[in-house]
């Protein structure tokens, strides 16, 4: 039987890689590459953003400090490559004691069942929802970030809030 130890690890000293049977699942993943527009971010919001994104990790081995990644997460890169990365902590799910078709099936479990129920249940499936909340919060008065901020971290032109 495994178990999940949760800890808080600095993203800059963070030595991680994708486990190999994730790398091998997720190979035909379209690649988000990092984006300068990142950057505009400032720590807060980065952090905000690095405690909400928990990591599935197994060590690499008894003797070693590094970790596989169980599951592909954008977001470390963002947090690894932003200015403030020695400021930033995020989440860790340290799984151990795991056998391996333990392994596997947690593997695919965050691989693919989770993405299925995410897709069918998180309200931000698309960018024209995106869009739909920055109208609404227009029409509210809430402070936003520009359409343009929000563009550039989504990878979209400004044209695409219609």
């Amino acid at each position: 039987m495994y178990k999940i130890k949760r800890q808080m690890a600095n993203v800059a000293t963070l030595t991680i890689k994708l486990h190999p049977l994730t790398a091998s699942l997720c190979s035909d993943d379209p690649i988000s590459l990092y984006d300068e527009s990142y950057n505009q971010l400032n720590v807060e919001q980065m952090q905000l953003l690095g405690h909400g994104t928990p990591l599935y990790v197994t060590p690499v081995g008894e003797s070693s400090d590094g970790f596989f990644l169980l599951t592909p997460e954008p977001m470390l890169g963002v947090l690894q490559h932003h200015p403030a990365a020695k400021k930033l902590s995020i989440p860790l799910n340290v799984i151990s004691g795991e056998q391996p078709d333990e392994l596997e099936a947690m593997i695919t479990t965050l691989n693919l069942t989770q993405p299925a129920l995410q897709h069918r249940f998180q309200p931000l499936q698309s960018f024209s929802t995106l869009s739909q909340r920055v109208k609404r919060g227009q029409s509210l008065r809430v402070p936003l970030p520009t359409k343009t901020r929000l563009a550039q971290l989504a990878g979209r032109c400004n044209s695409n809030f219609k």
